[in-house]
């Protein structure tokens, strides 16, 4: 009966020491999911501050021109946070010419009023 009650004992250290093996590995896998999930917390706090950062600078290098500057290259100066944001779109051209067009000329493409054309 010693012998089976030895044989009983290394096979319970067997099942320990394989226990004490799968729970060392459990620990280090959560050890690494805890690392990846802070590393890509980081990294998400990292590219919101570099975004942030390059916004303001465009902010503050398009903010320094002046509205003849901004006009030449296409914006005007209520454009700058939306550009800054990265949602600005341009408008089509035939919109943006329309809106360049002086009143001097839109008074000269509007029709002539019936009574004038009567004198």
């Amino acid at each position: 009966m010693t012998s089976k009650t030895t044989h009983s004992a290394v096979d319970i250290r067997k099942v320990e020491m394989e226990a004490a093996r799968l729970r060392a590995e459990a620990i280090a896998d959560a050890i690494v999911a805890v690392g990846r999930l802070v590393a890509r917390a980081w990294a998400a706090v990292s590219a919101r501050i570099a975004a942030a950062r390059e916004a303001a600078r465009v902010r503050r290098e398009l903010g320094a021109l002046s509205d003849r500057e901004l006009a030449d290259i296409g914006i005007m100066r209520a454009d700058i946070p939306a550009i800054a944001a990265g949602i600005y779109q341009r408008q089509p051209a035939d919109t943006l010419a329309e809106e360049a067009r002086t009143p001097k000329q839109a008074v000269i493409e509007a029709p002539t009023p019936a009574f004038r054309k009567a004198a």
